[in-house]
């Protein structure tokens, strides 16, 4: 399995998140972090 999408909910973020995000980004590298509430 290839991880092309990282996706997380817009708006503000809590420490937690930003956690989870910068480990993630680190894991995948090529992965495209994106930040939206868009269900598309």
């Amino acid at each position: 399995m290839t991880i092309t999408h990282l996706v997380t909910h817009s708006g503000g973020f809590d420490a937690d998140e930003l956690l989870s995000s910068v480990i993630l980004t680190r894991l995948y590298p090529g992965a495209e972090l994106v930040r939206s509430r868009d269900t598309a």
